[in-house]
């Protein structure tokens, strides 16, 4: 088996576009009836499962887009991981794509009040990003005048051309050749690292 992942920066926690930022994200890797995952899963049968997020932290964020998968379709995952990508920062996304992940997320919105912890763990993050307590009324709103538009534009703006590095974790004698091939063929450099995260020369 190989980990296969497409690492990017992200857009701050804070951004006015997080609504669409959101559900572009659901629509390529959040949810299971994500392109990611149908491609990966369904269709290809490379993996149990694959999935994108963006990780926030108080200042900004990192997106990644990937899975663990079958070791003999390791290249061929992250190519198709580039394929997700780079469909849904070109577009067109579907409306009903759009309806599937907002109404999945407006629904799940009273689970992070559903417990005195969920609770507490909700009010912990507003106050870590400096959110409004009353953000997810805001935020409900936004999600419920969102179009297609805005969504597609947080495509365009959040996900990455060229900058971005693939991270591979798997046995490199049965996929460093391929990965070297896949890297000449994008014109990005190939670095191996040993057990101990230092380059091998």
């Amino acid at each position: 088996q190989s980990t296969v992942a497409v690492i990017a920066a992200g857009p701050k926690r804070q951004a006015k576009d997080y609504a669409a930022t959101s559900m572009m994200m659901r629509i390529l890797g959040g949810s299971f009836s994500s392109r990611i995952n149908m491609n990966l899963r369904e269709d290809k049968g490379y993996s149990y499962g694959g999935r994108s997020y963006f990780g926030y932290s108080r200042d900004g964020s990192y997106l990644s887009a990937g899975a663990r998968v079958r070791r003999d379709a390791t290249v061929a995952s992250v190519r198709e991981l580039f394929v997700e990508i780079e469909g849904v920062r070109e577009g067109p996304l579907k409306d009903e794509e759009l309806h599937r992940e907002r109404s999945g997320a407006i629904a799940a919105l009273p689970a992070a009040f559903s417990t005195a912890n969920g609770s507490l763990r909700t009010l912990r993050s507003l106050l870590f990003y400096g959110l409004p307590l009353d953000w997810h009324a805001g935020y409900r709103k936004e999600l419920e005048a969102l179009d297609l538009e805005a969504v597609e534009a947080a495509g365009r703006e959040h996900l990455p051309t060229d900058a971005h590095f693939v991270l591979v974790v798997g046995d490199g004698g049965e996929v460093r050749e391929e990965l070297q091939g896949l890297a000449e063929e994008r014109g990005a450099s190939f670095v191996e690292l040993d057990a101990n995260g230092r380059e091998r020369k």
